[in-house]
């Protein structure tokens, strides 16, 4: 995994209403990462927060920071909705997880 799998991954969100609708069609984690996998852009917790402060930074109008603000609620909404809570709260992994469709291991 890669924070250039959580970039491509905030990228794709925000351009491919279809990939978010899969995404949103999961009825569990595993299946959530079943897609990511499937997609090629799998990412940890870590990976995501630092592509997203990345991409804050960067951008140059109000308007662009709010809509990657509104990707950032939908993706914990989203978690929150599919995990056990730990998922939402604390993050789904840690940057030392092995994810795959199936789960994870190494999660805290």
């Amino acid at each position: 995994m890669s924070i250039h799998n959580a970039k491509k991954f905030i990228s794709r969100i925000m351009e491919e209403p279809s990939l978010r609708d899969r995404l949103n069609g999961a009825s569990s984690i595993d299946e959530l990462f079943a897609v990511l996998v499937k997609e090629g852009i799998p990412f940890t917790h870590s990976e995501f927060e630092e592509a997203y402060s990345n991409r804050l930074v960067s951008c140059q109008f109000e308007e662009q920071a709010s809509h990657l603000n509104e990707l950032k609620m939908w993706w914990k909404l989203l978690l929150g909705i599919l995990g056990s809570g730990a998922e939402a709260s604390s993050g789904w992994c840690t940057s030392g997880a092995t994810c795959s469709a199936g789960g994870c291991s190494g999660c805290s």
